[in-house]
């Protein structure tokens, strides 16, 4: 005796709905951002704006603005930070690469 189960386009809105609800429910207790620093340099993961937002002390060098550059970050002169859309991948790769930048300039 087998279940079938259906899943439908209702089935998928409800989980967006969810979804939707979970991260308005975040953004309204202030969880929705995490902020870390690593090597002097404060990273924004922002759920609320959908970006992962750099700020550094100063301008960085030119080898790291070429480097984020490369990674598809862009300057933000209104808030003074390196953007880009937000995603674990991309989150995890320049953690990384901010944590090298010390043992290299060591």
């Amino acid at each position: 005796n087998k279940e079938t189960i259906f899943f439908t386009f209702k089935h998928k809105i409800h989980n967006t709905l969810k979804n939707i609800e979970s991260k308005f429910s975040r953004i309204s207790e202030g969880t929705a951002n995490k902020e870390t620093e690593i090597n002097g340099i404060k990273i924004i993961d922002s759920e609320e704006n959908n970006r992962i937002e750099l700020y550094f002390e100063g301008i960085p060098s030119a080898d790291i603005r070429n480097y984020l550059k490369s990674k598809g970050f862009k300057w933000s002169p209104t808030k003074k930070a390196w953007q880009n859309f937000r995603s674990s991948l991309r989150l995890t790769e320049i953690k990384k690469y901010i944590e090298m930048i010390e043992i290299i300039d060591i």
